[in-house]
This record gives structure tokens, C-alpha cells and sequence, in this order.
């Protein structure tokens, strides 16, 4: 009775059992469809699927490597989702694994094995800005959706677009694009330096955004303020798109700003697009600076209408791409500058010159195997007052007449010129060439003449001959030029006007670089501003001035030599040479020269760090060679007995007056009148 109670208990359990076992399954299939088994319609992609992948690695690999994110099976494309992490939202973002690169590390998921039998998961299309989903199930799954941000992305480009019917054609972005631009679309890509001295920066979103919206610009700011610059760039890491360059120009299109200063970065412009009537933030510009960019001059012919254009500029990497032989007639302009840009655009862009009646100023700036035609060929340079050409190789033989038209010129600056008259330049010598001194120093033989006859034998002689009579005609009153420029251009005969002030520093190369002055010597001479009547000497350098400098001082003739009004000279040097130098003697037999056109009554003689040693005698022999010599100022020098034995009776009386003078006067200071 008892086993048979226990078999009847026993079967009533297993259907008890039973029956919750069915009741749960029915109710997860009830209340939870989403935990049925759908390995065959779809794929469970887990949290620990997911694994990180360096896109950045995968956008610069060769194109044949395996895609990671990308699966086939019964043709059907898998795309993964990539989790991004924004400051603005925290949704997923798909990305169209299927391009081969990317431009960001970002964390990827990897389906596992399973998924390549999935077949329910949407890829994505972008077209025209917008949004397609594809496949045998397109509803919404939150772990395989559109990122909004791309949603909204997209339909403020559409906006952009819409406003713009000839950008209507260029609305394709490629996935790569929109990723490109959802990336880097905190770019900064306008810097504004207000006038009350204020820093805006403005990113790229924020130039879509208010391009999209009419957004006012302004930011709190008058309207009516004006901007002194504004650097407007094209954001470098994000492939040029017309449309994104539309809106970073009408930024301000939607206020009335004032902005005197641009410089444009990065742009590449089309043939005949009119920017500068097109865009409004070009209609009171004083100054435009291109910069990395391409441009075509039927556009820069349009420059025409810029009427308050006073400077341009070409900067590095600036393309112009001549598609007319119109040239801008730009009636304001006073400054044209060219900054590192490619040798052939020289021509057309010193050609702007001939059409500016108003020009002043022309600086050109580290241009590589540059020829002197384009300055030569140039009519408007009467009025030209200031000439900036540094960090130039010359190809060929420099014709140097140009500057022979600039009769208002004030100011000429001339450093760092290569050019030779007896090697020819080669391009792949260029970087020994800049580091090289003897191309800006003057020719000097081992005794110290200049050699002149050997390269009139060897290059054009009317060329050299006529470079040298160049210095006569100049006039400027401020000149810094290298020692072998002065000299080949006859430097020493400038002809100061009277009644101004001039002051012209030679520069003498010891040690360069490719990109600067490593060690350089530099003699300034200056001419007072009322009657000409006292000419300071000042001989500044803070390294050991060796004997060659020395030597290329001793070659050369100083300025000033020619007019007669001098009648007091000053020479403040600090110089450190070598104690066995003779740079004392160097610099009192250049100074010697001016008695031959002026009479000098003071002599002025200061050394700022070093003591200078001189030899008693030298004050016989500046008596000798300045008769109108009234009084001699020496500061900071150390007189040695002379082993020279006086010449007569009277100088051996004057040598030891002086002796005994020296004896007893104070030993840093040395003012007598001459016997």
C-alpha cells in the first residue's frame, strides 16, 4: 500500500514539474518575444562581442587589406556599429564600414561567427542628404540606428544647399565625408582680432549651423564693430567640399561687420568664381593675404571692385593658375608682397604693379631661383618708397637696374641675397648654397683686393659694370644690405638729400643656416638729420670678429665719402677681436678717408665692452692724416708704447707730450687736443 502511494506521489510531481516548465516558456514567449531563439532570421550581437579596432592604422593601410568590419555571406552586407563618444550626445553612431579608410580611432564592434548568417540588419545610404535604410527588415533597432547627429548633420547641409541653387549639384557626401565632418567639427576655422583688442574663435559647427539658420554673428557684439583681422581657414584634415567652403565665407554674410584685415587659408577656388562680389565679407577689406591656396587670376582680375584694397599679399603655398592675361587695375593698392611662393608665379604677380598707379611698397621674401626680369620689366616704380627682397637665390646674373627707377624710394632692404657672378646655381646645390657666407660676403683675394677683373672676364661685363653704378642713383634714407650687394652695387656713392636723416647698416656673414643669421658682424653709419655735419660709426657684434671679417672690412669704401659737410665722426664700437688683430688700424684708415671731401674737426672714438689696445703712435698718425683735426675723445682704450721711431723732431716732441699726458690722465679716458 505504501510503495503504491509513493508511485502515485512520484507521477504527481513530474506533472507538476511539467506544467511550470510549460506555463514559463509560455509566458516568456508572451510577455518577452524579443528572448525567442532568431539565430536563423538575425544576429545577437553581445556586449562581449565587441572589440577595438584602430581605425586611424586602417585608413593609412594598403587598400587590398581585409576590411574588419566587413562581412559577406549569401550576399548580404553586415555593417557594425561604432560607439562614439560625443560631448554633445551620447547615442550610437553607424558608420559605413564598408569604405576601406577612416580618419579617427573610434571603438568598433566585431560580430562574432554567427553573424554571418544574419540577414535582417539595414545597411545605410547618404544621398543628396538623405537618409535610406535598406534590407528584408528596416524598423528601428536602438543598437543599429542612424546617429542623429548624422541626421542632423545632413539636413543642415540640405539647408545650406537649398539657400545656394548652384552648391544644389554638389550635395553628395560620401560616408567618409560625413564622417570627416562630424570628426573634426569643433575645427577651429575663424580667428577674429577685434579692434577693441576681443579673440573670437569660431568652429566649423557653428559656421554650419549659422549658415543654415541665418544665426545672427555677432555674438553680443555691436553690429557695427569692426574686425582689425580675421584668419578664415579651410579645415585641413576634411576633403574639399564647395559647400563647406561656401559657409565658412558667408559666415557673416547675416550682420553688418566691418573687417579690415583677411587672410584666407587652405581654399581651393574655381575658374571665373567671383568670390569677391559673391561673399560680403571681402566688401571693405584694406588688406587680403592668400595663403595655401589656389586661385585663378580671372578671379584676381575681379580684385578690381575691392576699392578699399590697400595691401595683398601672396603667402606660402599660394597657386595662381593664369587663365587670362587681364590683370586687376586695383586703384587703392599700396603694398604687394610675395612670401615664399614657386618661382613661376613671380612674374605675373609683380605684373599687379604695372596697373597700380598708387603702389608704394614691394617686399619679396624667400623665393628660390628667382630672375631680375619681372622687377625689370616693371613701369610703376616712380612712386615705390619701400623695397623689401630677402632670402633670395638669384638664378643667373642679377640685373640690379630696377632700382634705379625708384627715385622716391626711402627705405631698402637687401639680406640674404645669393646670386654670383662667376658660378652658375644649381637646384640640388640650394641647400649648400644658403649656408654658404663667401655668396654674401665681397670677392676678396688672399691679400685682401677685391677680385673684380676675373669675373668681368667670365660673365657679362656691361651688367657688372652697370649693377655698380646703381648707387648713385639711390637715395634711401634707411639701407640694410649684405657686404657683397653694397659693394657690387657701388654702395659707397649714395646721394643723400640734404636736410634728412640717413642711416644705411652693412651686414658682414660669418655662419649661416638655411633659415637665419648664425653669426654676422654689422657697421651702421648714420648721418644727423639738420646740416649732415656729424656721422656715427657703430660697429655692433656679440661674437668674436675674426680676421676674414676684418678683411672684408678693410675691402670695402664706406658710405658718405662723396659729400662734403662732414665735420665731426664718432665711432662706438663692440667688436671683440683677437688681440693680435689690427682692427683698430682697419677702422682709423677707412675713417681717414673722409678728409678727402671734409674737413674733420672732432673725432669721437667709444668701444662699449672691450678695452681696445692702442699703440701711442696711432695719435701721431691721426694728427698726420687728418690735418683739420682739433680734438681726439678715445673712451675705454689701453695705450702701449710704440716700438715706431718718431719722424722728426716735432713729432718725437708730440709723442711725449702725449706719453706723459697718458701718464697722468685717468686710464678709461683719453681727451686731449692734438699738437
Amino acid at each position: 500500500m505504501c510503495s503504491k502511494s509513493l508511485r502515485i506521489l512520484l507521477f504527481l510531481s513530474c506533472l507538476i514539474v511539467a506544467a511550470i516548465l510549460i506555463i514559463t516558456n509560455f509566458g516568456t514567449a508572451l510577455f518577452f518575444p524579443s528572448k525567442r531563439n532568431t539565430h536563423r532570421n538575425s544576429t545577437s550581437i553581445k556586449e562581449d562581442d565587441y572589440k577595438f579596432v584602430d581605425i586611424q592604422n586602417a585608413y593609412s593601410d594598403n587598400l587590398d587589406q581585409p576590411d574588419l568590419c566587413e562581412h559577406s555571406s549569401n550576399n548580404v552586407e553586415i555593417k557594425c556599429s561604432i560607439k562614439e563618444n560625443s560631448s554633445s550626445d551620447a547615442c550610437f553612431t553607424e558608420t559605413a564600414c564598408s569604405s576601406k579608410k577612416s580618419s579617427a580611432i573610434e571603438q568598433t564592434p566585431v560580430a562574432d561567427k554567427e553573424t554571418e548568417n544574419a540577414k535582417d540588419l539595414s545597411p545605410t545610404r547618404y544621398i543628396s542628404g538623405q537618409i535610406e535604410q535598406t534590407g528584408e527588415n528596416a524598423s528601428y533597432n536602438p543598437k543599429h540606428t542612424v546617429s542623429l547627429e548624422k541626421k542632423e548633420l545632413l539636413e543642415v547641409l540640405d539647408k545650406i544647399a537649398e539657400k545656394n541653387i548652384p552648391l544644389a549639384g554638389t550635395a553628395h557626401y560620401s560616408d567618409r565625408i560625413i564622417d570627416e565632418i562630424i570628426i573634426y567639427k569643433n575645427e577651429i576655422v575663424i580667428v577674429n582680432i577685434r579692434v577693441s583688442g576681443d579673440l573670437e574663435e569660431i568652429t566649423l559647427w557653428e559656421v554650419l549651423q549659422t549658415c543654415s539658420k541665418d544665426i545672427d554673428t555677432h555674438k553680443g557684439l555691436k553690429k557695427k564693430s569692426s574686425i582689425k583681422e580675421s584668419t578664415v581657414s579651410y579645415p585641413i584634415l576634411i576633403k574639399y567640399i564647395p559647400i563647406i567652403a561656401h559657409s565658412i565665407l558667408t559666415y557673416y554674410s547675416s550682420c553688418e561687420i566691418d573687417v579690415n584685415s583677411i587672410v584666407l587659408y587652405g581654399f581651393i577656388f574655381t575658374q571665373n568664381e567671383d568670390i569677391f562680389e559673391q561673399y560680403k565679407i571681402f566688401s571693405s577689406i584694406k588688406t587680403l593675404t592668400l595663403k595655401n591656396t589656389t586661385i585663378y587670376s580671372s578671379t584676381l582680375y575681379l580684385l578690381s571692385r575691392c576699392i578699399a584694397l590697400k595691401e595683398i599679399c601672396f603667402d606660402v603655398g599660394t597657386d595662381v593658375k593664369v587663365d587670362t592675361t587681364a590683370i586687376a587695375s586695383i586703384p587703392n593698392l599700396e603694398k604687394l608682397k610675395l612670401y615664399t611662393v614657386n618661382k613661376k608665379n613671380v612674374p605675373w604677380m609683380l605684373s599687379i604693379a604695372n596697373f597700380c598707379t598708387n603702389l608704394k611698397e614691394i617686399n619679396i621674401t624667400e623665393i628660390d631661383f628667382m630672375n631680375t626680369a619681372g622687377l625689370n620689366s616693371l613701369i610703376n616704380l616712380e612712386k615705390i618708397t619701400i623695397l623689401t627682397l630677402m632670402d633670395i637665390v638669384f638664378d643667373g646674373i642679377p640685373d640690379f637696374s630696377f632700382l634705379k627707377k625708384m627715385r622716391a624710394l626711402q627705405k631698402l632692404i637687401m639680406i640674404r641675397i645669393f646670386y654670383s657672378y662667376t658660378n652658375e646655381f644649381m637646384q640640388k646645390e640650394l641647400t649648400k648654397i644658403k649656408i654658404t657666407p663667401r655668396y654674401l660676403n665681397p670677392t676678396i683675394d688672399l691679400d685682401g683686393s677685391l677680385m673684380q677683373k676675373e669675373e668681368e672676364d667670365v660673365l657679362s661685363k656691361s651688367i657688372i659694370e652697370e649693377n655698380r653704378t646703381v648707387g648713385a642713383h639711390i637715395s634711401s634714407n634707411i639701407v640694410r644690405i649684405d657686404s657683397k650687394l653694397y659693394n657690387d652695387l657701388g654702395m659707397c656713392k649714395i646721394n643723400p638729400k640734404k636736410k634728412s636723416e640717413y642711416a644705411i647698416a652693412i651686414i658682414f656673414a660669418e655662419k649661416l643656416n638655411e633659415r637665419s643669421w648664425m653669426n654676422s658682424v654689422e657697421i651702421e653709419f648714420s648721418l644727423d638729420d639738420t646740416m649732415q655735419n656729424r656721422l656715427d660709426i657703430r660697429a655692433n657684434s656679440i661674437i668674436v670678429v675674426k680676421s676674414a671679417i676684418l678683411k672684408y672690412i678693410e675691402s670695402i669704401s664706406f658710405p658718405f665719402l662723396h659729400i662734403k659737410t662732414i665735420k665731426e665722426i664718432s665711432l662706438t664700437n663692440s667688436f671683440k677681436a683677437p688681440y693680435e688683430s689690427n682692427m683698430i688700424d682697419i677702422f682709423f684708415s677707412q675713417i681717414f678717408t673722409y678728409t678727402k671731401h671734409n674737413n674733420i674737426k672732432k673725432l669721437h672714438m667709444l668701444s662699449l665692452i672691450y678695452t681696445l689696445h692702442m699703440d701711442t703712435y696711432m695719435i701721431i698718425t691721426i694728427g698726420n692724416s687728418m690735418l683739420d683735426l682739433n680734438e681726439i675723445y678715445l673712451v675705454n682704450v689701453l695705450f702701449e708704447p710704440t716700438n715706431t721711431k718718431p719722424k722728426n723732431s716735432n713729432e718725437e716732441h708730440a709723442l711725449n707730450s702725449y706719453a706723459a699726458y697718458i701718464q697722468t690722465a685717468y686710464s678709461f679716458m683719453f681727451k686731449c687736443r692734438l699738437i
